[in-house]
């Protein structure tokens, strides 16, 4: 009985590592996005911007 206690507690540990892996990575990946969206929100703003000094 002992062991298979062990064994789920070795089971809830790894879920943990590997959640808390997961949330780097998606802090990592939100990071990205959000940095390419600005990106791509700054070009559309500076295109308008462009496109009304032109007019």
């Amino acid at each position: 009985m002992a062991r298979v206690k062990a064994c789920s507690e070795r089971l809830e540990t790894d879920d943990n590592q590997d959640r808390k892996r997961d949330r780097k990575w998606n802090k990592r990946r939100l990071g990205m996005l959000s940095r390419y969206w600005t990106v791509a929100v700054r070009t559309k703003e500076g295109a308008a911007a462009a496109q009304s000094t032109r007019l």
